[in-house]
């Protein structure tokens, strides 16, 4: 009897963001010895190469945006636009990828707008907005704190705080800033005895 002994290799996957205009490297797994590689983008091929090649060979949109070393068979885009976004895999030396990177290319985020509304003498909520597209956040500093959401209620007390909303996603991040005047009481009603 023959025992039958099946290799797999564990397959990796793992998630990276562009910025839009941007560029990104992608690395593709280390191996002893290239004789060939072959990038692709979803089920579609971006670049090639085979030994004895001359130069490797790009397709579709990667035509001029795109450059594979030939030393570190990483593949390098630049001047990244949505279309870019998908799954990227390098077949080396003819062999299914263990390797598998999905990218996201996002634009930059806008400059948040403040509101503020103070309900009453010693509480005011501000209220940070941005335009969203599902992998934005926002977090609320003064110095010394930090809050997350896009609203914040505080009490106002004896001296002026200044609330910054910073407004991120993966690549960017832009900030503004709203001021809590300091409570003042009210005067004191001068038909009153004291």
């Amino acid at each position: 009897m023959f025992d039958i002994i099946s290799t797999t290799f564990p397959i990796s996957e793992k998630k990276v963001f562009g910025l839009r205009g941007g560029s990104i490297v992608l690395q593709a797994e280390q191996v002893t010895r290239v004789i060939s590689i072959i990038w692709k983008h979803n089920k579609d091929k971006a670049a090639e190469w085979f030994e004895g090649d001359d130069a490797p060979t790009y397709y579709n949109i990667f035509t001029s945006v795109t450059t594979l070393d030939t030393q570190t068979w990483a593949l390098t885009i630049s001047n990244l636009q949505t279309h870019f976004s998908g799954k990227y895999s390098a077949e080396v030396n003819n062999k299914d990828p263990t390797q598998f990177v999905t990218l996201t290319v996002l634009g930059p985020v806008s400059k948040p707008a403040i509101t503020m509304d103070c309900i009453n003498d010693s509480n005011c909520t501000l209220t940070c907005k941005g335009k969203k597209d599902g992998l934005t956040t926002y977090t609320w500093a003064n110095g010394i704190e930090k809050w997350p959401g896009p609203e914040l209620t505080v009490e106002r007390i004896d001296h002026d705080v200044v609330y910054t909303c910073n407004f991120s996603n993966p690549v960017s991040w832009a900030s503004s800033q709203g001021t809590v005047k300091k409570y003042l009481p009210p005067p004191p009603d001068p038909g009153q005895k004291k």
